[in-house]
């Protein structure tokens, strides 16, 4: 494509209410999409940090789509024709969605338009039955990890498969500024867990695992760094009985609730240690990569995506779910091994900047881009 062609025109659509790993990625996407070959609009929904961190030169358009469910069926529709008119007004080409609510509605939207539907799928809850007819919509399907990829091949006919391809979740390397990167553990040791506060995010088993180690290391810290979805009343809760199982267990100075922090950066450089303790398969596992790329040795389940992204023994451990006791054993075995803690976390970075690089992903999305709207 030449200076003098006329610009691809792509929506993104994201109509997400909070920013979550999913979320930050299609950010972080749009921000590195190349302005000279594209032109770029952003659907996204009611937050307006979302707004606020999209660069100049990206177009972006509120537009708010409820959960789907049958309660809330008639905004669905009218969400559905909102993004239609949108979509024709714009002379949009390509429709990319971020996640099962827009993959949807996207879809529904564009049939019948002259608009190429690309999905992006993170996560595992795209209901099968749903995914198997909705599947004939998209021109790719592109998967954050081979977990997800994996998952979905299962789910959709076999004449769609050749639509899969994984495309890893990148990070932006150029804001982890150099004074939060350091080869060394800076004393006392702060062990942390990164992410929304949510019952499938194991932070129970953190506090559960922080109260054996505190028993044989008293001097460590553990951070859970995150809060719950606002919207979410279940997670409020989880997040309110978290806060009071660690005051039942007397750990009020071993366990500190730090809430949201930006940049998050900054904060993953305190720690010596992240844990990762889903209790169902994580689709990726952003927060893994991030500290990854810091040199921090990580603890993860051994499910989804974490299996990919961490060496067992060479950038960190991975242990089974539920269980608190084993989270402990490896958190005391890392702290109590300095250089080879060291050494691991030379190796985490290492992989982390070579295969997870953001700018290479956004080339291989823009790839797919192009080779979808030249068919």
């Amino acid at each position: 494509m030449t200076k003098t062609d006329p610009k691809k025109r792509i929506l993104l659509l994201d109509p997400a209410s909070f920013i979550g790993g999913a979320e930050r990625f299609a950010l972080d996407l749009a921000n590195q999409v190349d302005l000279e070959t594209f032109e770029l609009w952003v659907a996204h929904g009611k937050n307006p940090n979302y707004k606020k961190e999209l660069l100049s030169g990206i177009r972006d358009v509120e537009l708010n789509v409820p959960q789907l469910r049958l309660k809330n069926i008639f905004s669905i529709f009218a969400g559905i024709r909102r993004l239609r008119k949108i979509l024709k007004k714009n002379k949009i080409q390509l429709l990319q969605t971020n996640s099962v609510r827009a993959h949807i509605v996207g879809s529904l939207a564009a049939n019948g338009l002259r608009v190429k539907v690309v999905w992006f799928l993170h996560d595992f809850t795209f209901p099968g039955k749903l995914i198997r007819y909705f599947s004939k919509f998209p021109k790719r399907i592109l998967c954050c990890s081979d977990a997800v990829k994996n998952h979905v091949d299962k789910q959709i006919p076999a004449k769609f498969k050749p639509k899969l391809g994984r495309f890893l979740n990148g990070i932006d390397l150029t804001l982890i500024e150099k004074e939060w990167l350091s080869d060394h553990i800076m004393p006392p040791p702060v062990v942390g867990i990164v992410g929304r506060i949510d019952r499938w995010k194991g932070q129970r088993y953190f506090v559960e695992a922080a109260e054996k180690v505190a028993k044989k290391n008293p001097g460590i810290q553990f951070f859970i760094i995150g809060e719950p979805n606002q919207l979410d009343e279940d997670n409020v809760q989880y997040s309110e009985e978290l806060k009071t199982m660690v005051q039942t267990k007397n750990l009020e100075k071993t366990v500190i609730f730090r809430g949201h922090r930006s940049p998050i950066f900054k904060e993953i450089s305190q720690l010596s240690l992240l844990i990762h303790c889903s209790t169902d398969p994580e689709p990726f596992g952003r927060t893994i990569i991030e500290a990854m790329a810091m040199g921090k040795v990580v603890i993860a389940t051994n499910h989804g995506g974490p299996v990919e992204s961490v060496i067992e023994g060479e950038t960190g451990h991975l242990i089974p779910p539920k269980n608190a006791e084993e989270l402990a054993q490896a958190i005391i075995t890392c702290l109590g091994n300095h250089e080879r803690m060291k050494k691991m976390g030379k190796n985490a970075k290492k992989i982390a900047t070579e295969k997870y690089e953001l700018s290479k992903t956004v080339k291989a999305v823009e790839e797919v881009w192009m080779g979808v709207l030249n068919v």
